[in-house]
């Protein structure tokens, strides 16, 4: 697995920002990730860590790895 060098953004893929709090919970609640901070309305991934199960599911679905880059300016946000 390839360290990617940006902490992930809803802009990232396309979401807005609700959408992406929803998706970083609903990791968090099927026990892909811990640790993720909440700060009144806001999320962030930056304590978070991946669990086991979440390494898993990565492992499983690593052929996608190389459709993401390793940099922000590799995404195509259009």
């Amino acid at each position: 697995m390839k360290l990617k060098n940006f902490m992930p953004a809803a802009g990232d893929y396309g979401l807005k920002d609700v959408e992406f709090e929803n998706f970083i919970k609903f990791l968090e609640r099927n026990g892909y990730i811990k640790g993720a901070l909440r700060v009144e309305d806001a999320y962030s991934l930056r304590p978070a860590r991946l669990t086991v199960k979440g390494l898993i599911l990565l492992e499983e679905h690593s052929e996608l790895e190389r459709e993401y880059p390793a940099e922000r300016t590799g995404l195509n946000h259009g």
